[in-house]
């Protein structure tokens, strides 16, 4: 299973988690963005999804903003995860295309907060926009 460090997402890393990824292997499916955040058996796995970028100059469905220039969110059908890696063109000019990318899933595990036990979290690992 791969992981990467919360604080990559957390804004505190200036460059992305070192997670390899076979770019000759193709991706293994081609979930929705739904699946990917809700369904632990795509962890480790490559895919291909498509969904609107989320920039800098963008709203954003999970809260805040991202803070490195390796983050950002993909969108889909009111539904969204982060992706850590280099902006495509399009995020980071904030104009919200829509494309399709090649990705790691990953997951790392948010801290309790108060009476909220852990939970896990999944999230891309980005290895490149797929051609079109």
């Amino acid at each position: 299973m791969v992981r990467a460090p919360a604080a990559a997402l957390a804004g505190r890393a200036d460059s992305p988690p070192a997670i390899s990824i076979n770019e000759a292997a193709p991706p293994v499916v081609t979930p929705s963005i739904r699946d990917v955040v809700s369904s632990r058996a795509l962890v480790g796995h490559r895919v291909r999804v498509t969904g609107r970028c989320l920039g800098a100059g963008s709203e954003h469905p999970l809260g805040q903003p991202p803070r490195s220039r390796h983050e950002w969110q993909l969108e889909a059908d009111g539904v969204a995860v982060f992706v850590i890696g280099p902006q495509p063109r399009g995020c980071r000019t904030g104009d919200g295309r829509k494309l399709t990318i090649t990705a790691l899933v990953a997951e790392d595990t948010l801290p309790a907060i108060g009476d909220l036990p852990p939970a896990p979290r999944r999230f891309l690992v980005f290895a490149g926009e797929a051609p079109r």
